[in-house]
């Protein structure tokens, strides 16, 4: 399944026909960064994916169910990542009369930027995300940048404006607090049966 499509709508000789432009690392031709706030960090990103995945295999980060390791990286839930990749759009494509990203799941709270213009941005990890980027594509090489804020913060921030109980899960599970401000998958913040890893991604 695609995570992130461009597709152009165009007319062509009065027949409607549609171009679609997959940026999922598995299509061979787009490659994607992955890279911490101050920049410290800067790797190469997987998408679909996540960035407690692309850490790991980076080798950042040690494998976060062996001992007390799930507590020892939780720094990267409280950190903002941003995905980025560049791609090329032939001029032909251009004459459309639409240009939309299609976004299948992001995980969770970002903003989307196409050529440094804000595109749209995102804070919900269940649904499917269409941005109109016709004004913003060029011929040539362009550039996408998905900015994520940190989960656990966000929904730190929402909480203290609008609260809602539980503040946090049972301690025992040793997991963040404040998952229910969020439409994210709540296991992630720490369950009975799992460790918390609020991550960010492209899932």
């Amino acid at each position: 399944m695609l995570w992130a499509v461009l597709v152009l709508a165009a007319c062509l000789a009065g027949h409607g026909s549609m171009l679609e432009l997959s940026l999922d690392s598995d299509s061979g031709n787009v490659q994607w960064v992955v890279e911490n706030q101050n920049g410290s960090i800067s790797v190469p990103g997987r998408v679909p994916g996540g960035v407690y995945s692309d850490l790991r295999r980076a080798g950042v980060l040690p494998d976060l169910l062996w001992q007390d390791n799930d507590v020892a990286t939780r720094w990267v839930s409280y950190d903002n990542f941003t995905y980025s990749t560049s791609f090329q759009v032939r001029a032909e494509h251009l004459v459309t009369r639409a240009a939309n990203l299609v976004l299948l799941g992001v995980d969770t709270v970002s903003f989307v930027e196409l050529n440094g213009r804000p595109v749209g941005a995102t804070n919900n990890m269940f649904v499917r995300y269409v941005f109109d980027v016709k004004p913003y594509l060029k011929g040539g090489l362009n550039t996408l940048r998905v900015s994520f804020a940190s989960a656990v913060l966000a929904a730190a921030r929402r909480s203290a404006r609008h609260y809602a109980a539980p503040a946090c899960v049972p301690g025992v599970y040793r997991g963040e607090c404040h998952a229910n401000q969020l439409r994210k998958m709540q296991a992630s913040f720490a369950w009975d049966w799992g460790p918390a890893a609020p991550g960010q991604g492209l899932w």
